[in-house]
């Protein structure tokens, strides 16, 4: 990660500061940072974490303001017809294109194997991918439902969608894996944490998500250990099953 005093008006710079300040619980220095790299680069990933913080604030109206904020930017860069859209209580609300009759998981791919950062701890070095990367943006999009509007069905079909064009990728996997999980289909969220962690990965949502599983499915122990794994990398990470995982410990 650039360091902000090497690069002073780099927005994703700027936004790490935002991030690092919420951690920290300086919500205030937090909301600055992240204002300062909207005002340069109006990216919905930074809108997201500006959500994070009016919540922290207890700011329900302002964090609305920026969900919806971020979700309009997803959906622009998506493509999708806004006709689409349907109200949910008073936000847009959409999905990614639905997937065609006939598209199965077996769809094959190329490997993507990028790490998964539920957190939000992504560096973006412009506001976003072009329209030839809107399965990027269905990713984000299916992330945004799950933890934000807590649609699981909208967030089912996101996740479904970026699988059928990369079954092997570990953040798409890794989105379904604790969409299924939410939804009480532990069969499909073990399947889909066999893909997301073939590559050992160590990314706190992932290992989180993998430690409810774990439990719910009987085995108390295993997931236990891997809910305090997850926290002991990430201390304050934030996503849909933060509350749910920190319960365990």
């Amino acid at each position: 990660m650039i360091a902000i005093n090497e690069r002073p008006n780099y927005p994703p710079a700027m936004a790490a500061m935002g991030r690092l300040e919420l951690k920290k619980k300086n919500t205030a220095k937090a909301e600055e940072w992240l204002d300062k790299a909207i005002a340069l680069v109006p990216d919905p990933h930074y809108y997201m974490e500006l959500a994070r913080v009016r919540e922290a604030q207890g700011r329900s109206d302002d964090r609305m303001q920026a969900m919806t904020k971020a979700e309009e930017l997803l959906i622009g860069l998506s493509g999708i017809d806004k006709s689409h859209m349907h109200a949910h209580g008073g936000d847009l609300h959409t999905h990614t294109t639905a997937l065609d009759d006939g598209h199965t998981h077996e769809h094959n791919g190329n490997t993507d194997d990028h790490s998964h950062t539920a957190a939000g701890d992504h560096d973006h070095a412009s506001s976003v991918p072009d329209h030839g990367h809107s399965h990027e943006v269905g990713l984000e999009m299916g992330r945004f439902e799950l933890e934000f509007h807590k649609d699981l069905d909208v967030a089912l079909a996101n996740g479904l969608h970026e699988y059928a064009i990369r079954p092997d990728n570990i953040d798409v996997n890794a989105l379904l894996a604790g969409v299924y999980f939410a939804k009480g289909d532990l069969g499909s969220a073990r399947m889909h944490l066999v893909k997301a962690r073939r590559t050992g990965t160590k990314d706190a949502y992932t290992l989180c998500v993998a430690g409810l599983v774990a439990a719910k499915s009987g085995d108390a122990k295993a997931g236990k250990a891997l809910i305090v794994e997850a926290f002991r990398r990430d201390p304050q990470q934030m996503h849909a099953f933060t509350l749910e995982g920190k319960r365990m410990l």
